[in-house]
């Protein structure tokens, strides 16, 4: 999944709960358990870009990605 965010963006701010735990069970499909040393990495990047936005999903994301890895049988469901 790419998104392409830029600084100040509003879409950065319509982005929903569901969208965030789509990109983290996507992460762990693809990365397993580097899922979320990749959603970390991609927050220090738009961090060093001063991207608070960028950086904001991204942390948010890395949230979802650990959440899942600690309740493992929840990472294939979907909301409702």
């Amino acid at each position: 999944m790419k998104v392409k965010l830029m600084q100040g963006n509003i879409f950065q701010s319509q982005v929903q709960k569901i969208d965030i735990y789509r990109a983290a069970n996507l992460l762990l499909k693809k990365h397993g358990n580097e899922a979320l040393i990749i959603a970390q990495e991609k927050e220090l990047s738009f961090m060093e870009k001063q991207d608070d936005a960028g950086s904001s999903l991204w942390h948010k994301i890395g949230n979802a990605v650990n959440w899942m890895q600690i309740n493992p049988d929840l990472s294939g469901e979907t909301c409702h």
